[in-house]
């Protein structure tokens, strides 16, 4: 478990209008709250931030030093962005306690290369992330489980991966992490034959005049019957 160290400092305004004006100055409005302690609300330099963030600060332990208070050890529990996901809007940081368990959100993560994959199968990751609870020095930076033995068809739930010493997991044994899917086949359309109707040699379609047919003319003292309407 990686431990870092950060500065904040105390701010006494709060609000939308007070947030922004803080993020054009290149600092994140946050809070330090738990630990059956009131919330501080602090203020904390952005590329701070960004280099805690970079270096694995959301599975890290931080020692918080609050300027003018005391060092207080927490992890960061919630960063918030933009509907972009790039600006950074707020952030939350929990107290801990070295001997208290807590609970906590980390990466699940596979390795290895599946047999079903080497035949062509497609790996889907159903879920990267799995709910833990432990103490505060046993927190993993990520849970890793191994897919190699995987074949085409085969899945594995959180039941089939091993928890780290001194960790237990929150969400259902039966949650699902990856699947090896056999890939979509293209199915193939069917070809048309087009093929013209003719009548056998010498014979003309039905419908059709022979060539060089031509209307017999009416009996003597019959009329030709007048065109239908419409016809030309």
């Amino acid at each position: 478990m990686k431990r870092l160290e950060m500065q904040v400092t105390p701010r006494e305004a709060t609000g939308k209008r007070h947030g922004r004006a803080l993020r054009r100055t290149g600092v994140i409005p946050a809070v330090v709250y738990g630990a059956g302690q009131d919330n501080a609300s602090v203020a904390v330099a952005e590329k701070d931030l960004r280099m805690a963030l970079r270096a694995g600060g959301s599975q890290a332990l931080i020692d918080l030093q609050i300027e003018g208070g005391e060092k207080t050890l927490a992890i960061i529990k919630e960063v918030q962005y933009d509907a972009l996901g790039d600006v950074i809007h707020h952030v939350d940081f929990l107290r801990v306690t070295e001997g208290k368990p807590i609970q906590v959100t980390v990466p699940i993560t596979a390795t290895g290369r599946s047999e079903g994959e080497q035949e062509g199968g497609i790996v889907e990751h159903l879920n990267r992330e799995v709910r833990i609870e432990c103490l505060p020095r046993d927190i993993p930076e990520s849970v890793t489980f191994d897919i190699s033995a995987m074949v085409m068809g085969d899945s594995l739930h959180l039941s089939d991966v091993a928890a780290p010493k001194g960790v237990t997991f929150l969400d259902s044994p039966d949650m699902a992490l990856v699947v090896v899917k056999a890939p979509r086949m293209a199915r193939a359309e069917p070809e048309v034959e087009v093929v013209a109707e003719e009548g056998e040699e010498g014979e003309a379609v039905e419908g059709e005049e022979e060539p060089g047919a031509e209307e017999a003319p009416p009996a003597e003292g019959e009329e030709k019957p007048p065109a239908e309407e419409g016809s030309s």
